[in-house]
């Protein structure tokens, strides 16, 4: 334990606050590399472009479907000019819900932009020598985050749950705005007083969206995360985990005490109607190398009555 606080505080105190593409990102990066480089782990260091934030194209997105929504019906103050204010809040809306579309299916558009900071990713790879763990081949990834975030308004522990929510609303009132005005612009016989109400909906609509645009500008001026220091603890729980699998005595006690366990995954109609197989603990010492299908089946290693499709490494 003495040793995970200790990477805490030379994340959280002595380095401090690590926003995306700064200095002391950099250097929490360098100390990660250098933690499991120490454990005798080969560390890759890959250098990426990133923007400076990932949020503000929402805001964009929103101010612009904000705007559109109130040019489309300036129309209805300012007799003769009802069309082209119509079309150039049209496409303003059009605009925004875009740049959302593209953000929220990552395939970012905006963001691509203002990616001209440099971030790091830190990749070590470990690869177990224990008999037992190199056959069942199972890929484990271990992550963590270096870098910090700001407090945000919206996760406020009343909101924090109802995130999913909130999002899912801000995704109907996005796609409703643009839905709305393309009704409002087809020559339907009704009065003006029904596209009046649609676009007094409309507005009711935009009010949503500008909060969540103002929750967005307001992150430039919260402060950063406290607890831990955003994810210093993550990591020192990562490095934790690196040096007790490069462990000696750890690694021999994990490759003595543990039994194999149930073979490798068998799809499940192949389980249906089988007869129920019954394993013998198996010490890993004894476990044999197993080549092909062949001799996975003299090894014992198939459930009886079951048919497996092997594919070499």
């Amino acid at each position: 334990m003495a040793e995970l606080m200790d990477h805490v505080y030379a994340l959280a105190d002595e380095i401090g606050p690590r926003p995306v593409s700064t200095e002391e990102e950099n250097q929490a990066s360098m100390y990660v590399a250098q933690a499991l480089a120490d454990e005798g782990l080969e560390v890759d260091i890959d250098e990426f472009a990133t923007p400076t934030g990932t949020k503000w194209p929402y805001a964009i997105a929103f101010i612009a479907a904000v705007v559109g929504t109130i040019v489309s019906g300036i129309g209805v103050f300012a007799p003769g000019v009802e069309l082209s204010m119509f079309i150039v809040g049209l496409l303003l809306i059009a605009v925004g819900v875009f740049i959302y579309y593209t953000e929220i299916n990552n395939k970012p558009f905006l963001s691509k932009m203002r990616a001209g900071g440099v971030s790091q990713n830190v990749v070590a790879r470990y690869v177990p020598s224990s008999v037992q763990r190199e056959q069942r081949r199972r890929k484990v990834i271990i992550v963590a985050h270096v870098d910090t975030v700001r407090a945000e308004l919206e996760s406020m522990p009343a909101l924090i749950q109802k995130t999913p929510l909130l999002r899912r609303i801000i995704f109907y009132v996005m796609v409703g705005l643009l839905a709305v005005t393309f009704i409002r612009l087809l020559p339907l016989p009704w009065p003006e007083a029904i596209d009046v109400a649609l676009w007094v909906i409309s507005l009711i609509g935009c009010v949503y969206i500008l909060l969540a645009a103002a929750c967005i500008i307001a992150r430039r001026f919260t402060p950063y995360i406290s607890g831990g220091n955003d994810n210093a603890s993550s990591i020192a729980v990562l490095l934790g985990v690196a040096r007790r699998l490069l462990d000696p005595e750890e690694r021999e006690r994990y490759a003595v005490s543990n039994i194999v366990e149930q073979p490798s995954e068998v799809p499940v109609e192949m389980l249906i109607d089988q007869p129920t197989a019954v394993f013998t603990p198996v010490q890993a010492d004894d476990i044999p190398i197993v080549h092909d299908a062949e001799a996975a089946y003299d090894a014992g290693l198939v459930p009886e009555g079951a048919d497996i499709d092997y594919i070499p490494a």
